[in-house]
């Protein structure tokens, strides 16, 4: 898998308008990955701080909903 593909991964989920807790759909799309590697991609990503779970308002359901927003700090490929 190419770090390009995981980057453009990144680059979707920092870019969505509605953050959304399914996002393993982003990292098959975008992949050529089984549903077990999207979700351990993620899994991974959370542990390494590279996404975190966010609460966020959303207008039409008018309330409090969680989902995952990026920290761009530590987008794979990025030197410390």
């Amino acid at each position: 898998m190419a770090k390009f593909a995981l980057s453009s991964v990144v680059d979707v989920i920092a870019a969505a308008v509605d953050i959304s807790p399914h996002h393993i759909v982003v990292v098959i799309r975008h992949t050529d990955v089984v549903p077990e590697q999207a979700a351990s991609i993620l899994k991974a990503w959370r542990s390494n701080g590279v996404i975190e779970e966010v609460e966020y308002h959303d207008d039409a359901e008018r309330k409090a909903r969680k989902g995952v927003r990026v920290v761009e700090a530590n987008r794979p490929g990025r030197a410390a």
